[in-house]
């Protein structure tokens, strides 16, 4: 996924500020989309001038503030880039490429990264439940903005396919939160069985 991407998918439901994108990007997609500042205002000013999205200036009292909104040309490149396919690229999952070698540490080591992992996703599925929960309410901002000018029947497969996304990611947390704690059984496990007995049963 391109940062210019998620960024048109923002843009698509109502014009913002950099600094707005730069809030909203990692609350809304978080999981799926995370990019660092230094790389959303270059593509900002890369998209302008492609033509995609244009600025407005506006003044707050002495301040100067760049509105961003949406072009005709961006909303047919994300479109396009929604409709091809998913270029599936080899899994880098350092947790788990760490979980296969934790026979190199000691088992108190191992403990605290899968915990660590367990806390991370818990917490990325708590703020996944809010989003579906907002959705499902029809208190998200967000969705407001985009609901506005789409016809009924649009509305139905914006909503839909908005809670499958966020419903996905929220399966993935649930499917790390259980591996997570399996490996804290495994530790556990391990633990009990290198333990030295207290006393030796005499016959």
């Amino acid at each position: 996924m391109s940062l210019r991407h998620a960024l048109l998918g923002l843009l698509d439901a109502a014009p913002m500020t950099g600094y707005e994108l730069d809030q909203i990007l990692d609350e809304t997609f978080g999981y799926p989309w995370t990019a660092p500042r230094s790389q959303i205002y270059p593509s900002l000013r890369q998209m302008e001038a492609e033509g995609l999205i244009e600025a407005e200036v506006k003044h707050t009292g002495e301040r100067e503030r760049r509105e961003y909104r949406i072009l005709e040309p961006g909303r047919a490149e994300l479109a396009r880039w929604v409709a091809e396919p998913v270029p599936y690229a080899g899994a880098r999952d350092a947790a788990h490429l760490k979980a296969s070698m934790m026979n190199m540490v000691k088992l108190d080591e191992a403990e605290k990264l899968f915990l660590a992992h367990r806390d991370h996703f818990r917490q990325r599925l708590e703020i996944w439940n809010k989003r579906i929960d907002a959705i499902q309410a029809g208190t998200s901002p967000l969705l407001e903005a985009r609901l506005r000018d789409q016809p009924p029947d649009e509305q139905a497969k914006l909503i839909a396919f908005k809670l499958c996304g966020y419903e996905g990611s929220a399966m993935r947390a649930r499917t790390e939160i259980e591996w997570a704690e399996h490996g804290l059984v495994t530790v556990a496990s391990l633990r009990q069985a290198t333990r030295t007995p207290n006393s030796i049963d005499v016959a």
